[in-house]
């Protein structure tokens, strides 16, 4: 039985914890879509949004699982 390197290991788990998190960010996403639109027709056009314009926009966390990933390869 071939055995796996601890960067294989590693890497397999980074990828499940991407997938992972790719679908629940997608989910939040569609709920969120649905919830704004649902929302915004019971507010008409005096609703606020809750964030603020100087509000930096926070990368999603799929995005560090494959930054993790890029680094682990490029060494």
């Amino acid at each position: 039985m071939p055995t796996e390197t601890d960067r294989q290991i590693v890497a397999d788990d980074l990828c499940q914890a991407f997938l992972v998190n790719l679908i629940a960010e997608a989910e939040a996403q569609i709920y969120e879509e649905g919830s704004d639109s649902n929302y915004d027709s019971s507010m008409g056009s005096t609703g606020s949004s809750l964030s603020s314009s100087s509000d930096e926009e926070v990368p999603p966390a799929s995005q560090a699982y494959l930054d993790a990933m890029g680094e682990l390869y490029s060494k």
